[in-house]
């Protein structure tokens, strides 16, 4: 039986929190075995808990104060659309990054009452403008 938009709110809240809170064993809980988690802006494409947990790692790493809030959901069958804004303080190398808020965009699907598939959409030349430093320091490049 589909989700409901009531329980994939709850989920995806779940999700957020546990994100927030850098909990990636927790995170992990909320998502299918076989999640797949994209992030266009970093060309990054996991499958599995293990893979998507790398994946959170990674992302943690750059953004250690990684917070999320979100503020408007839209269903569509098995889809939800959550939007929000991200605040996050870049990990880079000169330690001259200033904390960025900034818009996000994920889409979710959903199988077995967890979270399926998750797209995270966040501009990183924004991120990088609010922080004050250039995208290549962003891209550790």
């Amino acid at each position: 039986m589909p989700m409901n938009k009531k329980e994939m709110i709850a989920c995806v809240t779940a999700l957020a929190q546990a994100k927030s809170r850098q909990n990636i064993a927790e995170a992990l809980e909320v998502y299918h075995p076989d999640v797949e988690m994209i992030t266009p802006a970093f060309a990054a494409h996991a499958r599995g808990r293990e893979e998507t947990g790398r994946q959170l790692g990674s992302f943690f790493k750059l953004f250690p104060d990684y917070a999320v809030a979100i503020s408007s959901y839209t269903k569509a069958e098995d889809i939800l659309l959550a939007d929000g804004i991200v605040t996050v303080t870049p990990n880079t190398k000169s330690g001259t990054a200033k904390t960025a808020k900034v818009p996000v965009t994920m889409v979710f699907e959903f199988k077995d009452n967890t979270i399926s598939k998750e797209t995270f959409n966040i501009d990183l030349e924004l991120v990088s403008e609010a922080a004050g430093i250039p995208l290549s320091e962003l891209l550790g490049s």
